[in-house]
């Protein structure tokens, strides 16, 4: 019985009391369940030589089968209700669903203890992801079975986590208790089984899944091809036709794609005339799937899959461009791969524009503000040292030195977070400085202190809301403030530099006083000779700009190389499609934003309210462990290929 006709008759007798029926099934054997894996871990800690699993086992011992149980209940609940227990949770645009390295981690233990399960229940979870995927009135994702073992994986996982283990270590421990798991699924899996068999739906299912062929080259199926016309000759092929009739045949197996919308079906068979004429001039076309021509057929594909519904306006935009695209290839006199590759860049291109467009400005607003945070520390460092070579031999007192160098590099850093480093109020705080030193210097006549007492008001209006971003307590305030007072009374009454006198043991002369008793030929002299130290000669030929701050990591160095996942984040780009496991569920999301520092990724779901918010490592570890896939790497092309090498005698 094929599949189809399977799933179009489970839709007819398949009701929610089947479904009601396994979720009481397995409701009733968790406690067996969770007895079993108790039993099961504790012997393979038993056998491992890790002693800090073997103390974190003891600790959890006593409440694993309640958390266990716990953590299953509320989602067999909700399959029980006919909802989705993997689905994902709404998330306001305000709000961060963030997935770093230690949530990464667990979700690559979670999918290591369900891999190890599909082997030995491989005929039952088809069963059950056929029953799923045919049971009406349900949405399904990625995996339609909602009662796979990643559901009981979830569970041991939550269970066995806790502060006292790092995400390596919760992953060993879920890497030692993957064999317990598989052990204690069997009994549960054919109690599912003999559900089915009660409600008259096993018998409609296919027994076992059909083994899917190894992977098949484009330059495999032209050899298989060109074989089975030399065995089964009996036409003569003119020159230059023989690999424009295997192309048609891709291309055939191409336009009946299942996962393909009509829409995308009509403009992707435009393009099958330029490949035609393509595959004139260009060999290795019908050699190899990379070829640009291929790739561009796949990024179509995969683009236009991803739209549920054919009437969105997003498909539509994107489908209306690539038509204006299309004729414009066609009219080429000559075609090269080239065209191809440019065609498939401002296709990257637009897509990039319309993920911007979208609604994904709170949530990226969030995340920027994440990123600066982890920025504090460098920029606090970066600030102050700035500002202590901004006032180095300048004569203030040791409190206002403190105070500028301390409190109000916490105000500006503040504003850096919470606005951007090049804020337009991050950037006045800055400059704010020299206004503050400049107000206390000596002023030559009456005019010049009546300009000053006209702006204080705003250089100290400035001043206290810095101070209060920070919660500068009211005392610190008041103090500083007092002083500030001081020493402006005393330029304003032309008493001369507002600076209190210090002692010599309180503080050295200040190199300016003492060449303010040089003649002007002696002073300069010796400004030029501090040139020669050290410090001098940083500051006498940097051209300084305190509004740039050296914050991105370093580029590699020539000869360095870099490793594949390392590799695989750079080639992200905005727009880009994925296939990810966030939180133990597949996702197909779209990249929509990267920080400045590409360190936090944004990804939009195909609805634009459902957003994932990523970290660099924690797609690192996603892609390492085959959880973060390119869409493209599942292409329509390659299941034309295989469905074609499928039909070859």
């Amino acid at each position: 019985m094929t599949d189809a006709l399977g799933r179009g008759l489970i839709r007819s007798m398949v009701s929610n009391d089947t479904l009601r029926a396994l979720v009481d099934a397995v409701t009733a054997d968790v406690p067996r369940l969770s007895r079993q894996l108790i039993e099961s871990i504790g012997a393979c800690v038993q056998q491992t030589r890790h002693v800090l699993l073997r103390d974190a086992w003891a600790r959890r011992r006593k409440r694993f089968q309640l958390e266990f149980e716990t953590s299953l209940q509320p989602r067999l609940a909700q399959a029980r209700r006919g909802i989705d227990p993997f689905r994902p949770k709404e998330v306001a645009l305000h709000q961060l669903s963030l997935v770093d390295e230690h949530q990464a981690l667990m979700d690559v233990g979670v999918n290591h203890a369900a891999k190890h399960c599909q082997e030995p229940f491989s005929n039952e979870l088809y069963q059950l992801n056929t029953f799923f995927s045919a049971l009406a009135g349900v949405q399904h994702g990625r995996e339609p079975n909602w009662l796979r073992p990643t559901l009981f994986a979830q569970a041991m996982a939550e269970a066995l986590a806790g502060n006292d283990l790092s995400a390596e270590q919760h992953y060993a421990f879920m890497q030692l208790a993957s064999p317990a798991l598989a052990e204690a699924l069997a009994p549960l899996y054919q109690s599912l089984m003999a559900v089915l068999q009660e409600h008259k739906v096993a018998q409609l299912l296919t027994t076992a899944p059909t083994p899917r062929a190894p992977n098949t080259s484009l330059a495999d199926l032209q050899e298989r091809a060109e074989f089975t016309r030399q065995r089964d000759a009996v036409t003569t092929v003119l020159p230059g036709q023989r690999d424009r009739g295997l192309l048609s045949q891709i291309y055939q197996r191409l336009l009946t794609d299942p996962t393909l919308s009509a829409p995308v079906k009509g403009s992707l068979s435009r393009f099958q005339v330029a490949l035609e004429r393509l595959s004139l001039v260009d060999e290795k076309l019908l050699q190899d799937q990379q070829h640009p021509a291929w790739r561009l057929i796949n990024a179509v594909a995969a683009y236009g899959s991803t739209f549920t519904n054919p009437g969105d306006h997003r498909l539509a935009d994107f489908l209306a461009f690539l038509e204006e695209q299309t004729s414009a290839l066609l009219n080429a006199p000559a075609l090269s791969s080239q065209h191809f590759e440019g065609l498939r860049r401002l296709i990257d291109a637009f897509i990039a524009r319309q993920v911007r467009a979208s609604t994904v400005q709170p949530s990226a607003a969030e995340l920027t503000k994440l990123a600066r945070r982890k920025q504090r520390a460098s920029w606090t460092s970066l600030v102050r040292d700035q500002l202590k070579a901004q006032l180095a031999g300048i004569a203030v007192s040791r409190s206002l030195r403190r105070f500028l160098t301390d409190t109000w590099v916490d105000a500006i850093v503040h504003s850096m977070v919470e606005h951007g480093e090049d804020s337009e109020l991050a950037q006045s705080q800055i400059h704010l400085v020299d206004e503050l030193i400049d107000s206390l210097m000596p002023l030559p006549d009456q005019a010049a202190r009546d300009e000053l007492r006209g702006r204080l008001p705003s250089l100290i209006r400035r001043l206290e809301i810095g101070l209060q971003s920070i919660q500068l307590a009211p005392e610190q305030s008041r103090d500083f403030f007092t002083e500030l007072m001081a020493l402006h009374g005393r330029v304003l009454s032309g008493k001369g530099l507002g600076v209190p006198t210090q002692s010599p043991v309180d503080a050295p002369e200040s190199r300016y006083a003492r060449d303010s008793r040089l003649d002007p030929e002696s002073s300069l002299q010796s400004v030029l000779a501090e040139r020669h130290s050290e410090f001098g000669s940083v500051w006498a030929t940097a051209d300084v700009d305190r509004t740039l701050l050296p914050t991105q990591p370093q580029a590699l160095q020539a000869g360095e190389s870099l490793r594949p996942d390392q590799a695989w984040i750079a080639s992200l780009h905005i727009g880009h499609w994925l296939h990810l496991m966030a939180h133990g569920q597949w996702r197909t999301a779209q990249l929509g934003w990267i920080s400045e520092d590409g360190e936090f990724y944004l990804f939009v779901g195909q609805d634009e309210a459902e957003r994932q918010s990523i970290t660099r490592g924690a797609l690192r570890q996603l892609y390492r462990s085959g959880l973060a896939i390119n869409l493209e790497q599942e292409g329509a092309v390659e299941r034309a290929i295989h469905a074609l090498m499928q039909d070859l005698p």
